[in-house]
């Protein structure tokens, strides 16, 4: 009698090599598909830029001005708000409650629609608003909504004024004293560092998934384990490539244009932007992992259990 009111001993979960090499598989197995399509995605803008940028300076200047508004009013606030998905989708299919997964993708379509309409109006007057500032160059369904908007906007917040910060400062480079020279040169720095980001927040995304499913499953110590795989990845991957560029960054300059003094300058500025790819990259996997794991996510966790028991 007095054994069975003894506390039972806490079992730790131990990451062994063997688990290490079997995470380190299911990540880079979801993370493939997620990095492709993001880059490649991402590229459609850079090859954009590398094209214009072997025309003229006022050519890159000019198409990173518009890249950048893009980014700002449209494409920053679709990737904010879809990132709610991360969280809800990945515990519900970690749950098997695969009837709300399908519920919480179907309103994250409808919804983002919906944004898209007023930033396409905004774009069709872009040219107009950038001389304004001075720059010529069912009930299931509808609680689903609710639940997707409460994830989905402080990660679009989030997000937003992430990439507001670095796209604003091209903007703004417009008003300096050679705007075709910084524009373009800033440009080339942020396209560089925006386009890798891109690889690790898939990396990110995929951890962030698979803490979901595990986190779904009631598996809290795994999911901690899928933290360590992720964050090694992302350590070796940033570090290999800061050091490629920076052995590489006399002649980096000339995949973006032919002009001597703009690949001179981006050869100055490329020490800065292997730092920036080093924080920029682990910020990149640290913002998909540690939002999903607070009491936001013990709170729906509850939800689930309490849904399952009806």
């Amino acid at each position: 009698m007095d054994q069975t009111l003894l506390p039972t001993e806490e079992k730790r979960w131990v990451l062994t090599w063997d688990a290490f090499v079997e995470e380190l598989r299911r990540v880079s197995c979801l993370a493939a598909p997620m990095v492709v399509v993001s880059v490649t995605l991402y590229l459609l803008q850079v090859v954009s830029v590398i094209m214009a940028g072997h025309l003229s300076e006022l050519s890159l200047s000019g198409v990173s001005m518009a890249t950048s508004f893009t980014n700002v009013t449209g494409f920053s606030l679709l990737a904010g708000f879809s990132g709610g998905l991360e969280t809800l989708c990945g515990q519900t299919y970690g749950a098997g409650q695969y009837k709300k997964f399908g519920s919480y993708t179907y309103c994250a379509i409808i919804s983002l629609i919906v944004i898209s309409i007023p930033v396409s109006v905004i774009w069709t007057f872009m040219d107009r608003l950038l001389i304004a500032v001075g720059d010529s160059t069912g009930m299931i369904f509808f609680s689903s909504i609710n639940k997707f908007f409460r994830f989905a906007f402080p990660s679009a917040v989030m997000i937003c004024l992430e990439w507001w910060v670095y796209e604003l400062v091209i903007l703004l480079s417009g008003l300096l004293p050679d705007p075709k020279l910084q524009t373009s040169v800033l440009s080339i720095c942020l396209a560089t560092t925006t386009l890798h980001y891109y690889l690790q927040y898939g990396i990110g995304a995929a951890g962030s998934t698979r803490i979901s499913n595990e986190l779904g499953a009631g598996n809290p110590q795994a999911a901690q384990g899928v933290v360590q795989v992720v964050l090694i990845m992302s350590l070796v991957e940033v570090v290999t490539v800061s050091l490629i560029l920076f052995f590489c960054r006399h002649i980096f300059g000339y995949a973006f244009s032919s002009e001597k003094r703009v690949v001179d300058y981006v050869d100055e500025l490329a020490p800065l932007m292997c730092l920036t790819i080093i924080m920029e990259g682990l910020q990149a996997v640290l913002s998909g992992q540690f939002p999903i794991i607070p009491d936001l996510t013990v709170s729906f966790l509850t939800e689930i259990r309490t849904s399952n028991l009806d």
